[in-house]
């Protein structure tokens, strides 16, 4: 819980404060993620799967190159895009009774990332047509993360390891 609370503290410190604060969060962010396994080892806890984990630090120790200087309005576009995303698979997978599954909301949300690389695509493309490669260097650098996350430990579900 506290590596998961260090990100969410550093992304909106980010979000609000200069870049300089928001990278030592973001740093103190990746050396807690990096602590969870060795941490989970010594005092014997259940820790999260390897496929969370390393899409995690990958994108963190992405973060920590981040531009001294962001206008406000790209630094609140990935909680906006966050709040859009979560609020479309709850629409879209909540029934009446509000019951949301695990492998449903996984499944989802993995929907919603990939219609987001789309649109990124999509950018990029448009960029390049104007020779820029801001767009091509973005998919670059997040394909490693988003390839990760794909990855499953012992089938569909790292919670429980149901296999489809």
């Amino acid at each position: 819980m506290v590596a998961w609370a260090s990100w969410l503290v550093a992304a909106v410190t980010h979000a609000l404060a200069p870049a300089r604060h928001a990278r030592s969060l973001i740093g103190l962010a990746v050396l807690l993620t990096a602590l969870v396994l060795p941490a989970a080892a010594l005092t014997g806890t259940p820790r999260p799967p390897l496929s969370v984990l390393v899409p995690q630090l990958a994108l963190g120790l992405l973060a920590l190159a981040l531009p001294d200087r962001l206008p406000l309005w790209v630094r609140l576009a990935p909680a906006a895009v966050a709040a859009l995303a979560a609020a479309l698979a709850v629409r879209w997978l909540a029934p009446e009774g509000g019951y949301v599954s695990y492998h449903g909301a996984m499944e989802s949300l993995a929907a919603v990332g990939g219609a987001l690389l789309i649109v990124a695509l999509v950018l990029a493309l448009a960029l390049a047509g104007r020779r820029d490669a801001r767009g091509a260097w973005a998919l670059l650098v997040l394909l490693t993360p988003a390839g990760l996350l794909s990855v499953r430990e012992g089938g569909c579900c790292p919670t429980c390891g149901a296999a489809r």
